[in-house]
Order: structure tokens, then sequence, then C-alpha cells
């Protein structure tokens, strides 16, 4: 039964892949009535995942890292009317129980990490109706170039950009289904020092999520 489900979900993102250029899908039913939910927050971590080196895990380090874990849950409690939770950093699942499965966005398939039926997304206590999994996150800093190009004896001024990426999956778990996928993505002009405000990370998040608040299915 899972095999003809991945193999339908292919179709599908196969047709609507090639008919749109969004960088997410939501089913139609579901993009008009928003509802509030209880959702869990799940960053996959490549830790689950023994000997694959396939798949392009989310990498996070230093306070980009601290700031993702302590204030993603309080970021999109304050957003959504929806009860949110997160996993801590230290919860474990087995890796055996995902599947990397071509999703179409952007009018491009990426494989993103989908559960099988047997994943049991639980907190004590606490058993979501929708699950947010979050696959393929980072922060980076990057240098571009500000105020046109340099001339003979002068360089090009340059300004650090902070971003933070990520792909997702907002998962239904009557139905064990994809319900939303999509990618995000926010970037803020930065301090040319190497240090990064810990606040710059926490903004960009922010931005960030908003962005896989809009294009879901809670509200």
């Amino acid at each position: 039964m899972r095999v003809k489900y991945y193999f339908f979900v292919f179709i599908i993102l196969l047709l609507t892949g090639c008919a749109s250029s969004k960088d997410y899908y939501i089913e139609p039913e579901l993009e008009n009535s928003k509802k509030t939910s209880s959702v869990l927050v799940v960053p996959i971590q490549q830790a689950w995942f023994e000997d694959n080196y396939s798949h392009a895990f989310g990498k996070l380090s230093g306070n980009g890292r601290q700031i993702f874990y302590s204030s993603l849950e309080n970021l999109m409690s304050n957003k959504l009317r929806s009860k949110i939770k997160m996993v801590s950093e230290d919860q474990s699942y087995d890796g055996q129980l995902f599947k990397s499965t071509p999703l179409a966005f952007d009018g491009e398939f990426y494989n993103m990490m989908l559960p099988t039926d047997d994943v049991q997304f639980e907190l004590p206590e606490y058993k979501p109706e929708i699950v947010l999994l979050l696959d393929q996150y980072f922060y980076y800093k990057r240098k571009e170039a500000t105020g046109g190009l340099g001339y003979a004896g002068h360089e090009a001024k340059t300004q650090n950009i902070l971003y933070f990426e990520t792909k997702y999956i907002y998962w239904d778990t009557s139905s064990d289904k994809a319900v939303a996928w999509g990618s995000s993505y926010a970037s803020k002009k930065v301090s040319n020092s190497q240090m990064v405000n810990p606040e710059d990370y926490r903004e960009v998040l922010s931005e960030a999520v908003d962005k896989v608040i809009k294009q879901g299915p809670v509200l």
C-alpha cells in the first residue's frame, strides 16, 4: 500500500511540477480552508540515518544551532493560533522508517524524507494532528557586492548577507500523507565582522518561518 502511495505522489507531482513554477504545494481543498491544529515540529537529523551519504541533510552549528532549537517553537506559537510543540534536539527516530521521495516545487523535483506508517510522532500527553518536518535546513553567510562594480585600483564594496533556508513538509497523521510542502528562505544584511549577532540569526529564522506558515494548512 505504501509503495502505491509513493508512486501516486510521484505521478501527481510530475503533473503539478510541469504546470507550475511555485516553490510550494498545498492540497487545493486546504489552501482556502486552513484551520487550527495540534502541530509537532520535527527537524530531520542526519544522525538518524546510518550510512546515508546521498541525501543532503540539514546542518547547523554554533550560535545558529542554539538559536534554531531555542527559538523555533516560540516563534511559531506567537504567529499561529494552533498548538505548537517541537521535539528536543536529542530526540531520535529510526531512519529506516523514512523514505527519500521526490517532491515537486519551483518547477523542479527535490528529494525529501517522508515518514512511513510506522513512525509514531508523539510526545508525552501530546498527539499531533499535523507534523511539520523540516529537511535540508541551513544558515550560511556570504559576502555580496554592493553599489556596483569596482573600478581601476578600487575593489567593489561588499556586504555580509546572512541566509536561512529550509525545505518543509506538512504531514497529516490521520491520513498518513503529505498535504503541503515547499521551500523557504530569508536573508538580511549583517555586520561585516566575523561574528553574527544572535538576534540576526533569530530575525532571519523568523522571516523564513513566516513563509512556511503562509504556505501551510494551519492557522
